[in-house]
């Protein structure tokens, strides 16, 4: 099911990685407005750290952009709420311009493994 966003009216395609981004058209059919690259890794060190009670908003860990990653300026994982997360804005590919601003976190799920067996 595509997850609806706020901020580009659009919705997006999770394929491992890689973000397809669409517009979304109330009487047409929605068009591919691009393509991001999310590095996960970041998001699941910081959350494998296991750290507890820290003030709303502390950056655990600074991502810089760079020819690898699709970063448009630094990404950060922060601590919001009790958990981390990560924001972001992420330059679109294979399109003439385009942004997205996007903030992803690691939710357990009841009977899975989570993280415990995954080796970063």
């Amino acid at each position: 099911m595509p997850k609806y966003s706020k901020i580009v009216e659009g919705y997006f395609a999770f394929c491992f990685s890689i973000q397809t981004v669409y517009d979304k058209d109330t009487f047409t059919v929605d068009d591919k407005m691009g393509e991001a690259e999310v590095e996960f890794i970041p998001l699941l060190k910081c959350k494998k750290m296991g750290l507890k009670n820290l003030p709303n908003g502390c950056a655990v860990k600074r991502i810089q952009p760079n020819r690898s990653n699709c970063l448009a300026e630094e990404s950060s994982c922060i601590w919001k709420d009790g958990d981390i997360v990560q924001q972001m804005i992420l330059r679109l590919k294979n399109v003439e311009k385009g942004e997205l601003l996007l903030e992803i976190a690691w939710v357990d799920v009841i009977g899975c493994r989570g993280l415990s067996h995954i080796e970063l």
